[in-house]
């Protein structure tokens, strides 16, 4: 997988994406997106997250990765992460073969310290992907 990122141009939001997913047509039988949104726990400053909780926020991620893994069954694709000041959030396509809740749930009980949202809506089109990975094509 090939992954980028950029800064937009307000400098807002740093989006890191799996740039091989761009316009690929067999990956749109997942039409579920669930966001993960993740709030930091310590106070950024003027940055995206502060330095000194980079090693926990990655570890985090990690933990979601494997989450996934092992109840995404096969059909669920970690496609994107959206910082912004004092939050990550996680844009996972996925079918309804995987299980996603009981994914952030195994996350949530492992980093009881930070704060995890989870909404599920329908996105056959990967429109929330292509709207923010389109920017660096």
């Amino acid at each position: 997988m090939a992954w980028t990122h950029y800064v937009n141009d307000a400098g807002s939001k740093l989006v890191l994406f799996n740039q091989g997913l761009l316009g690929k047509k067999d990956v749109r039988v997942l039409g579920q997106l669930t966001r993960v949104r993740v709030g930091c726990r310590l106070d950024p400053g003027t940055a995206f997250w502060h330095p000194d909780e980079a090693q926990a926020l990655d570890s985090l991620e990690d933990a979601l990765i494997s989450a996934l893994d092992r109840w995404g069954r096969g059909w669920a694709i970690y496609a994107c992460r959206v910082a912004q000041r004092g939050w990550r959030e996680y844009l996972i396509y996925h079918s309804g073969a995987a299980d996603i809740a009981r994914a952030v749930a195994d996350v949530a009980s492992s980093f009881q310290d930070y704060s995890l949202r989870a909404d599920t809506g329908s996105d056959p089109e990967w429109k929330a992907f292509e709207g923010l990975a389109r920017k660096v094509e």
